[in-house]
C-alpha cells in the first residue's frame, strides 16, 4: 500500500475528519516552481487562518496569486542563521541583508531581541514571532515516535506544537533537509493536525491524535527516513507555543509584520539577498506564478 492510500487507511480507521490539499496540490494550483520546499511557509500561513478563526486548508484552496506570494515570503522569512555570530562583518551581503529585512537589527541588536522574546536562538525567535506565542517549552528527541506522542498528551492548555523532522540529503550542501508539521490544540480539546504534504486532519483530543499518529508514523515511514544517514541536528525538535506575547515581544512582532507587508509589493527589497542560494530566482518565480494567475483567472 502506497503513503496516499495508507494515510487515508488510518484516517478511516481512526474515525477522523479529513481536509486534504497537499504541498504539491498547491503548486500545481498556483504554478510555483520554486526549488525549495514549501513547508514552513504553510504551516505558517494555514496558522494565521486557523488563529483567525478560519478554514485553513479552504484558504490554501482559494490560492490566489496574492497567497502564493505570501506562502513564499513565509517560506524565505523562514531561513535562519544557526547561531547569531560575532561580528557584522562574518556575514556576506546578502545574509546582512536578509538578517535586517527579517529582524531589522545588527547583529548586537539580534542577541537583544532573543532576551526580549526569551529565546536561545535564531529558529526560535522566528517561531515566536511568525506564530504569535511565547515559547514555553522546547525538546530535541531521538528518532521515537512514543517520545512524541507522551510528551504531547501531557499538554492540557491551548497552544501550538510545531514538528521539524531532519534527515539525511546528500544532495545538499548541509547533508540534511526538513520537514514541519504543527498541531493545533484548542480550548475545548479539538486538535487539528496539519502535514503539507497531506493536509489537515481533525481530532477530538489529544488522546484521539496520539492513537492515529503512531500509525501515521508507521505508514509514512518516518521511523525509517529519520534513521538513514547520519546528521548533526536532532531528528526531532518539537516545539511548544501557547499563552500570549508580552507588550514587548507584541511590538517586535508588529514590526516584523510591517516590514513583510512592504516586502509584498517592493520587489527592490528582494534584490539586496536574491543571491543567497537557498532563494536564488525567488521574485522570477513569483512572477510566473502571478502570469499563470492571470491566465487562468481571464
Amino acid at each position: 500500500m502506497g503513503k496516499g492510500a495508507a494515510f487515508l487507511d488510518i484516517n478511516r480507521r481512526h474515525g477522523v475528519m479529513e481536509s486534504l490539499f497537499s504541498e504539491r496540490d498547491f503548486r500545481a494550483r498556483t504554478g510555483l516552481t520554486i526549488p525549495i520546499g514549501l513547508c514552513a511557509g504553510l504551516v505558517q500561513t494555514w496558522w494565521r487562518e486557523v488563529q483567525k478563526g478560519n478554514d485553513g486548508i479552504e484558504c490554501l484552496r482559494r490560492s490566489s496569486a496574492a497567497l502564493a506570494r505570501d506562502v513564499v515570503i513565509a517560506q524565505v522569512l523562514n531561513v535562519y542563521l544557526k547561531r547569531v555570530p560575532e561580528t557584522q562583518e562574518v556575514l556576506n551581503f546578502s545574509e546582512a541583508a536578509l538578517m535586517r529585512c527579517k529582524y531589522g537589527e545588527t547583529i548586537a541588536g539580534l542577541r537583544t531581541l532573543q532576551r526580549r522574546c526569551m529565546v536561545d536562538n535564531l529558529l526560535e525567535l522566528d517561531l515566536v514571532l511568525h506564530f504569535g506565542m511565547p515559547l514555553t517549552s522546547r525538546w530535541e528527541l531521538p528518532n521515537c515516535v512514543t517520545n512524541v506522542t507522551e510528551l504531547i498528551m501531557t499538554q492540557k492548555e491551548p497552544g501550538l506544537f510545531v514538528l521539524i523532522m531532519r534527515f539525511s540529503d546528500p544532495s545538499r550542501a548541509s547533508g540534511e533537509r526538513g520537514h514541519r508539521t504543527a498541531l493545533s490544540v484548542e480550548d475545548t480539546g479539538v486538535c487539528r493536525f496539519y502535514d503539507p504534504w497531506w493536509g489537515e486532519v481533525r481530532f477530538c483530543s489529544v488522546n484521539h491524535f496520539a492513537s492515529w499518529f503512531m500509525d501515521y508514523w508507521t505508514t509514512q515511514k518516518w521511523g525509517y527516513v529519520l534513521g538513514r544517514g547520519k546528521i548533526l541536528s536532532p531528528p526531532i525538535q518539537v516545539y511548544w507555543l501557547s499563552g500570549m506575547l508580552s507588550l514587548d515581544a507584541a511590538e517586535l512582532r508588529k514590526a516584523q509584520e510591517r516590514r513583510r507587508a512592504e516586502m509584498t509589493y517592493r520587489k527592490a527589497d528582494f534584490d539586496l539577498w536574491l543571491s543567497a542560494p537557498v532563494v536564488v530566482s525567488l521574485m522570477k518565480v513569483i512572477e510566473r506564478a502571478e502570469k499563470h494567475h492571470k491566465y487562468k483567472e481571464a
